[in-house]
């Protein structure tokens, strides 16, 4: 017979039914119940103390753990459950772990997850805006603490859907503002010109032209130094004078137990949008003509790179130093490989395109990024419209009655 409290009850169709706690609900606090069915009273109760004492033990594990638990610990799970998300490029997962462990963890890590705290938090972000260079030299940008943050929220929504922690602290915060303005690096049109003379005259070197050929037909697109490295024949179409962008190409983290620390990475675009296709400049596509009929039948196959060296694609980090020292040769003070795409687009703003059109072949997210990015542009593009206004002949010796 059923007991007072047992939480054992008879049902209608005659099966006994046995409730018992599984756990509690971590915003609540409520009990949630799991339920046991048998045909007789002492069965159901014999399998519900089984349950129970099993229940009791893994709550009693979970407890434990929810103390013990560190950042370091539920960054590691979290870094493994994103290396899961095919949606997620290798090299992004890979500034994620050099974030983590280089900024972090060494502040963070061993603070347990059921003490953090906003306090925590805010003093962790003041450190790192103020303090946070590796090299001692000052703080780390606003946006760089700002991607840091993230990664910390977006480990911490983890941590709640694991029920390692109640509640997120502050589940908004808000980001760090830049001081200044942020500087676009452009080359200017005397610059430009010097850069494209020493391109142009090293297109025949038999060791630095096609890299060269590279450097010149990314100041014509706008392409990422990564989209550049990946492109094949298959993507150039010389008939419509149209680039499709379909890939990029970078140097991420090798597996461990492979014996090398980086390994090329060949893999779609960085976003949906950055999978986009544009046509180019007819001279553009003139030049490529000439280079693509001066190969030899077996680089012109459609998987095979347009500019390679010993006949494999040249990655990122060669464009770079090459651009090193195309820079040194032109006289022109040291940019990154970016400047090239800035340049592009401010070219392109220049001539009057639409922001849409260059949002598109650029590969935005949405016309808003690139109105943000060039904003500089765009002021000197207004002040040049303002400046073709007819004005009226003033007389130069006119006097203002005041």
């Amino acid at each position: 017979m059923a007991r007072r409290g047992e939480n054992i009850y008879q049902r209608s169709d005659g099966r006994w039914e046995g409730r018992y706690i599984t756990g509690y609900d971590a915003m609540s606090g409520k009990a949630q119940y799991g339920y046991v069915y048998a045909a007789t009273y002492a069965q159901v109760r014999q399998e519900k103390r089984r349950v129970e004492k099993e229940s009791e033990t893994r709550l009693r594990q979970e407890k434990l753990k929810q103390r013990s638990l560190t950042m370091a610990d539920c960054f590691a799970e979290w870094l493994n459950w994103k290396a899961t998300d095919p949606s997620l490029h290798q090299s992004t997962l890979d500034q994620y772990r050099r974030h983590v462990e280089k900024h972090i963890l060494p502040e963070l890590g061993c603070c347990r997850m059921c003490l953090l705290s906003p306090q925590v938090l805010d003093r962790f972000r003041a450190e790192k805006l103020e303090r946070g260079r590796l090299d001692g030299d000052g703080g780390l940008s606003a946006s760089m603490v700002n991607t840091l943050m993230f990664l910390i929220y977006s480990m911490l929504d983890y941590a709640l859907d694991e029920r390692y922690i109640a509640e997120i602290p502050r589940k908004k915060m808000k980001r760090a503002v830049e001081n200044s303005d942020r500087e676009i690096r452009v080359f200017s049109r005397r610059e430009q010109a010097c850069i494209e003379e020493v391109l142009l005259r090293n297109f025949p070197h038999p060791v630095y032209g096609e890299t060269c050929m590279g450097i010149f037909f990314a100041l014509y697109t706008g392409l990422r130094i990564g989209e550049l490295s990946g492109l094949q024949w298959r993507d150039l179409d010389l008939d419509s004078s149209r680039l499709h962008i379909r890939r990029t190409l970078q140097r991420g983290t090798a597996p461990e137990g492979s014996g090398v620390k980086t390994k090329i990475i060949m893999g779609p675009p960085k976003s949906r949008n950055s999978r986009r296709s544009f046509p180019i400049k007819k001279e553009l596509c003139g030049l490529m003509k000439q280079y693509y009929n001066s190969l030899p039948p077996e680089r012109r196959e459609k998987d095979e790179p347009v500019f390679s060296c010993d006949g494999k694609h040249i990655e990122p980090r060669v464009y770079q130093k090459r651009l090193k020292w195309v820079l040194k040769k032109s006289g022109v003070e040291e940019a990154n490989f970016h400047a090239l795409r800035h340049t592009f687009a401010t070219r392109c703003i220049e001539h009057n395109m639409d922001i849409k059109s260059l949002s598109e072949c650029l590969g935005h997210s949405s016309s808003t990024i690139t109105l943000n990015v060039y904003a500089h542009s765009f002021a000197e593009h207004k002040q040049s419209c303002l400046n073709r206004l007819d004005f009226p002949e003033i007389n130069k010796n006119v006097k203002f009655h005041i």
